[in-house]
């Protein structure tokens, strides 16, 4: 338990829940979830050393967003976010996955930014008068004379589903390598991007997130906006 002020204590729990339990047990502690704005330092520090939190969604405030998976959602499976190493990361989490979490238990836990919507693929489509799924399109880059970069955006895939799909292809999905400025472009364009593990080669690696992989669910790695992700999903 850490003192925030007069009206509003954080109570870091060290154990798993998936995001509907964890904001059920805050309630019942008399709160909600905690925002990461309250006390980030505290957030960060513990995620580094017990594993990802959930906290409150938006709310970040004023501290940097390090990671958006925001549009890896679904009506059915949302995605809410989490106080990681690294900082606040958005959406970053699927609501059935289990996680530590964090409450903010007082009268003073209004007084800090965030809510609980969550995020789903739905939300990126908020213009589609008919609701209809976002189109599948794909983008061919020829990278030298054996081999052609595919990529595509709105095909929601698992990780599965995505090296499924590569091999029906015929080939497999893309080393980072082989072409990181497109990819870190598309990466920022369209959002988070399923690559082949340990393909970063020469490039940095902007985020390591392969710790928090189980055996019932591996970490793989994904192209981001700032490069080669390790494990961050």
């Amino acid at each position: 338990t850490i003192e925030i002020n007069a009206n509003a204590m954080l109570e870091i729990v060290d154990a798993a829940k998936g995001y509907d339990g964890a904001t059920e047990e805050c309630v019942q502690l008399g709160g909600k979830l905690a925002s990461f704005a309250m006390a980030p330092t505290e957030l960060k520090d513990f995620s580094c050393n017990n594993g990802e939190t959930w906290i409150l969604d938006n709310s970040e405030d004023s501290n940097d967003v390090v990671l958006d998976q925001s549009y890896a959602g679904s009506p059915e499976n949302p995605a809410h976010s989490t106080a990681i190493c690294d900082g606040y990361c958005k959406g970053c989490a699927l609501s059935a996955e289990e996680k530590n979490y964090a409450c903010c238990v007082g009268t003073g836990c209004g007084d800090f930014p965030g809510d609980t919507n969550g995020w789903t693929n739905a939300d990126e489509n908020s213009d589609d008068e008919n609701g209809d799924d976002e189109q599948v399109t794909s983008v061919t880059i020829e990278i030298d004379e054996w081999s052609d970069l595919e990529l595509f955006t709105g095909a929601g895939k698992s990780h599965a589903e995505a090296v499924t799909a590569c091999g029906e292809l015929f080939g497999k999905l893309a080393s980072f390598a082989m072409a990181p400025t497109e990819l870190k472009n598309f990466g920022c364009d369209h959002g988070e991007t399923w690559i082949l593990d340990n393909s970063e080669g020469s490039n940095d690696v902007a985020s390591d997130r392969s710790s928090y992989g189980s055996p019932e669910n591996p970490a793989h790695s994904t192209a981001i906006c700032d490069g080669y992700c390790k494990g961050c999903a």
